[in-house]
C-alpha cells in the first residue's frame, strides 16, 4: 500500500494532501517493505518479537479505520462500510496473532499476506468509486 498512497497523496487537491500525510506515509511503507526484502536474515531472526509488533500495528490501523468508517458514515458517503471490512480483517489478524503469536506462524503469516491483498483491494475499490 505504499506506493499506492503515494499515488493518492498526488492525485489528492493540495490541501487535503497535506492533511493526510500520505507521502511520508507511503514512502516509510516503501522503506520497509525494501528492508524486509533485502534484509531478510535479519527479518527471520527478529521474527518472533516483530510478530506481536506486527499484531499491535494491526490492531491500531483497525482502529484507525474505523474512524475513517465512522467519519465516512457521518459524512453519507455511499460507500462508508469499505473501511469497516478492512477494519475487521486487520482486528481479526491482530487478535489472531496476539492470542497465538508463536504456533502456526506459517499459517499466520499466510493470512497476513492474504488480508494484506484484500485490504489493498477493498481500499483501489475505494477509491475508484
Amino acid at each position: 500500500t505504499g506506493v499506492l498512497s503515494v499515488a493518492r497523496y498526488f492525485m489528492m487537491r493540495p490541501e487535503l494532501a497535506a492533511q493526510k500525510q500520505l507521502l511520508f506515509k507511503g514512502i516509510l511503507s516503501v522503506m520497509a517493505g525494501a528492508v524486509c526484502i533485502t534484509k531478510h536474515d535479519w527479518f527471520i531472526g527478529a521474527f518472533p518479537l516483530l510478530t506481536v509488533l506486527y499484531a499491535i500495528a494491526m490492531l491500531i490501523l483497525a482502529a484507525a479505520k474505523l474512524q475513517k468508517m465512522a467519519d465516512m458514515k457521518r459524512l453519507q458517503s455511499p460507500h462508508w462500510y469499505m473501511p469497516g471490512i478492512s477494519a475487521l480483517m486487520a482486528a481479526v489478524l491482530g487478535a489472531v496473532i496476539l492470542i497465538n503469536p508463536f504456533g502456526a506462524v506459517a499459517a499466520v503469516w499466510t493470512f497476513a499476506a492474504i488480508s494484506l491483498i484484500a485490504e489493498a483491494i477493498v481500499e483501489i475499490i475505494a477509491i475508484a468509486i
